[in-house]
């Protein structure tokens, strides 16, 4: 005789998954605090926090690879995206959306404003 057991709490529905998923193409410990600092002002333009994302160190990566994180928006800064070359620009990869940015030690504001572009459009501000 089978026996099926319920249980009221679900795992998953506690289960909290982030929907950003910043990836940074170099190790986290090699990363300065001025460079975390600039992080925290990029996600803060978007209201978010270093706190409310989930960070992946990849040098290359594609949204199948991270799918485990559950995340629908990838920001990467230093890292490439296996699929495209682009930079700066809102990019839809089946349900995910991807902005591509070079490493933190070359964004000049040129750059800072195209990915203000890109992360307007991909949090609709």
């Amino acid at each position: 005789m089978s026996v099926m057991q319920t249980s009221t709490y679900q795992e998953e529905l506690y289960k909290i998954r982030t929907r950003v998923l910043v990836i940074v193409g170099r190790p986290w410990n090699e990363i300065s605090e001025d460079e975390k600092a600039l992080l925290n002002k990029i996600l803060g333009s978007v209201k978010l926090t270093l706190a409310k994302v989930d960070v992946v160190t990849l040098p290359s990566f594609s949204p199948q690879d991270l799918s485990a994180y559950g995340a629908s928006r990838m920001i990467a800064f230093g890292a490439t995206l296996k699929s495209s070359s682009k930079l700066y620009e809102n990019i839809t990869t089946g349900q995910v959306q991807v902005i591509v940015a070079e490493d933190f030690t070359v964004l000049d504001d040129a750059k800072k404003k195209s990915l203000w572009i890109a992360l307007k459009q991909m949090f609709a501000i």
